[in-house]
This record gives structure tokens, sequence and C-alpha cells, in this order.
């Protein structure tokens, strides 16, 4: 069974997580909680129901611009939605046993159309089930 939810706007991206890091880790502490807690409302508003064993997850990331490096938004996103995904028991990790082997992820970046703010589309599967 393939469970999916939808992100309105972008993600930090993985700059925005070393900037505000550098910062003040109390500064990329609170960057981060903040966008795994938005991930973690539309999770149980999407009413997912826990994985065990190998996952597959697909990320689209619908950028509003071309602002932001393709490698820097996917690199952020897949940080804090696997987080999110670990903090409402969905996976049970982001470790070898869960994305190493059958298990593993896609991303892609795309432009979103004019005058949308983007988001993130998020599916996620039990690996070797199509």
């Amino acid at each position: 069974m393939i469970q999916t939810f939808f992100i309105v706007g972008p993600l930090p991206g993985l700059n925005e997580i070393i900037k505000a890091d550098r910062t003040g880790r109390y500064v990329g502490a609170r960057l981060k909680k903040q966008a795994t807690k938005r991930v973690c409302e539309e999770i149980m508003a999407a009413k997912l129901t826990p994985i065990k064993g190998p996952v597959h997850l697909t990320i689209i990331c619908g950028e509003p611009n071309r602002r932001r490096d393709p490698m820097n938004v996917t690199a952020g996103a897949l940080k804090i939605l696997c987080d999110a995904l670990i903090e409402m028991g969905i996976i049970e990790g982001d470790g070898w046993a869960v994305f190493g082997g059958e298990g593993g992820w896609t991303e892609s970046v795309i432009l979103a159309p004019t005058g949308h703010p983007g988001g993130v589309s998020v599916s996620l599967r039990e690996a070797g089930v199509i």
C-alpha cells in the first residue's frame, strides 16, 4: 500500500540548516524542530500507518523558483522528513535496516507552477511491495 501526504511550501534546505547550526546550536535546533513539527502535523492529517521493515520513500520537491540548488533542496527535505516519520512512529529508523537493501528512496525537484508556493509531495511504501 502506498501512503502519501503533501507539505505546502518549501522545507529548509541543507544550506539553511547548516547556516542555522553555525549561527548557534539553539538556532539550528529551533529551525529543525519547527520544520519537523510542520511535517508531523501533515503526517497526522494524512493518517499514515506504521511500516515495519524496509521502506521505499519518494519525495518530489516543488520549488517556487530556481534560487536554491536541487541537491540542497532534497538533502534538507529528506533529513526533516525522515526525522518526522521516525518521531511519528511511521518508520523504525533511517539506517541501513530501513533504507538499505530492498529499501531506498527516490528524490526529484521540479519548478512549481507560477504563483504556487511549492511544496513537498511524499510517498512511502513497504519495500518489495508495488
